[in-house]
């Protein structure tokens, strides 16, 4: 089995855009895509010599693939690895799988292709331990020899509507209420978590109301506030086990609140705005989760950091809804 550095390479080599006998020209020069929408474009084939093929196969593919390690007793590893296809469809535009041998003689060939990408899709992605990637292949099907293949990536990016959700504009709370106990009883630390709603654009802002009251006698060290995207990644064979499972925050923003002694209580009104990030995916991945996330986090000396965490999701600008819809018709 590959170790994750081989994996990578194999993958980036595999998928890398080099012109071997063909050129794939997509319609869409910059290849982003919705779901539903249809893929077309033109494939150029280059012959210098003399070819014994059975057929030219065009190959549309979108499948997700995650990577994991396990590592145990220092020097051992266990590998898992998870794929989930979205769609595999092969065509062909010339000759056939059970066609008689021909040869394709020197020359420039020249092939419209066109498919329609099913309505539920997640979007394109890229991380530490897998992707979800979408393409589209072109193979020369030889007789007695190694096929050729050249393949193309294009972006899948779905819409997500908020307005499609009501709840996603009510208020969202979160509560942690902890006692530390040692050899006696140490007090309790209240923190809450307050945001007016779940659901946001690109470039709003994100009020995030803050109180923490320590009725303990442990110092809270530090608490963070963060804005992240927390990604995880699973394996196929495993997925009922949480240890098997992969948890990779990105911070895109964060505001250090500062210490809360013993005995005192705080309250803090801060803010995120929201960068250019993709949208929020509106179906469940199984080997692959994106979450956004406002982020609390205490640390308490002596004791494990004390967590709030509130998801919120990020909608399609109504902007690039409007515009995706095309001008409206007026009189």
């Amino acid at each position: 089995m590959l170790n994750r550095e081989a994996w990578y390479l194999y993958r980036d080599r595999a998928w890398k855009e080099s012109p071997k006998f063909c050129q794939i020209i997509m319609d869409k020069p910059e290849r982003i895509y919705i779901p539903g929408e249809t893929v077309s474009g033109l494939v150029n084939i280059v012959i210098n010599k003399p070819q014994r093929i059975r057929g030219i196969i065009i190959h549309y593919k979108g499948l997700c693939e995650t990577f994991l390690i396990d590592y145990y007793l220092v020097r051992y590893s266990m590998q898992y690895s998870g794929k989930q296809e979205y769609f595999d469809v092969s065509e062909y535009c010339k000759g056939g799988k059970t066609h008689p041998a021909f040869t394709l003689q020197p020359g420039v060939y020249s092939y419209r292709f066109i498919y329609k990408l099913p309505p539920r899709l997640p979007s394109s992605f890229q991380g530490d331990a897998g992707y979800v990637a979408y393409f589209v292949e072109v193979i020369l099907h030889r007789a007695f020899r190694k096929n050729l293949n050249n393949l193309l990536e294009f972006t899948v990016t779905p819409t997500f509507s908020l307005e499609a959700y009501p709840n996603l504009n009510t208020p969202a709370r979160k509560k942690l209420d902890k006692h530390f106990l040692h050899c006696c009883r140490h007090g309790l630390i209240e923190a809450k978590l307050e945001l007016p709603k779940t659901g946001y654009h690109a470039g709003d802002e994100i009020p995030i109301l803050i109180y923490i009251d320590n009725c303990s006698t442990v110092k809270i060290k530090q608490a963070d506030l963060q804005f992240r995207l927390l990604v995880t990644y699973y394996n196929e064979s495993f997925l009922i086990y949480e240890k098997n499972a992969r948890r990779v925050p990105t911070v895109f923003d964060e505001i250090k609140l500062g210490p809360v002694r013993q005995g005192i209580e705080r309250t803090w009104q801060k803010s995120f705005r929201i960068p250019n990030i993709p949208t929020s995916c509106p179906y469940e991945l199984a080997i692959l989760k994106r979450e956004y996330q406002i982020y609390l986090k205490l640390k308490v000396g002596g004791y494990k950091p004390l967590p709030i965490i509130i998801p919120i999701f990020i909608g399609t600008s109504p902007k690039s809804n409007k515009a995706k819809e095309g001008p409206s018709n007026s009189n």
